[in-house]
């Protein structure tokens, strides 16, 4: 399951690409700093969520305008064009509303293990002439060690792998997969996450 309708996904992707593209270039707001602004933004929560009055329904320009605003942060001059080409900050924000919705992750449980607009901007040479799934799959592999999470909490709580299927109701099978990674955890539905969270007595964003 991903994030929402692949239907909204290039509006998403061009929307996230020009807001990084105009925040960092046009409003000349460093990258990192705007990333952190836009994490701790309802914009960040409703994109994240496809809400599509955010990932379709509002430009670039506008989402950047409005996390800038959020933040109370005046000290920023203004140029109301983007760039003519798209910008390493456009592929990285392009990326990333990719990422997002490939994983159906949130923005901030996305930075939590390491796939960010800086990051992606970081590994702009060479993955930006690649094919997008090049950058899913390096990226993808930031992920996997969820499975390594679980295995740590459960020998924590003392539990085999099937106490821990026992206690949480999930199959033994399932529990396996996650640890070894071929059945990445972050595609888990919300309840298998919350009993594994509950059992082992850790966050489903530890999990994560």
């Amino acid at each position: 399951m991903h994030a929402y309708d692949k239907l909204y996904l290039e509006d998403a992707m061009r929307n996230l690409g020009g807001m990084f593209d105009f925040a960092v270039n046009g409003a000349a707001i460093p990258m990192e700093r705007f990333h952190a602004m836009f994490l701790s933004s309802e914009e960040a929560v409703q994109f994240g969520k496809g809400n599509p009055k955010y990932i379709a329904g509002l430009s670039g320009i506008e989402l950047a305008e409005r996390i800038i605003l959020q933040a109370q942060d005046s000290g920023f001059l203004f140029d109301s064009e983007l760039c003519v080409s798209p910008s390493p900050e456009y592929w990285a924000g392009w990326a990333l509303a990719y990422l997002q919705w490939y994983t159906a992750r949130s923005f901030a449980q996305l930075n939590l293990s390491g796939i960010s607009a800086p990051a992606l901007l970081q590994s702009y040479d060479p993955l930006h002439e690649a094919d997008i799934t090049k950058t899913l799959d390096v990226f993808l592999a930031l992920l996997e060690d969820s499975g390594g999470r679980l295995k740590k909490a459960r020998k924590q709580m003392g539990f085999t792998q099937e106490a821990l299927a026992e206690q949480s109701g999930i199959s033994l099978r399932m529990i396996r997969a996650y640890e070894q990674g071929t059945q990445p955890l972050c595609r888990a539905e919300a309840e298998t996450l919350l009993a594994l969270a509950r059992c082992l007595n850790v966050s489903t964003d530890y999990l994560l």
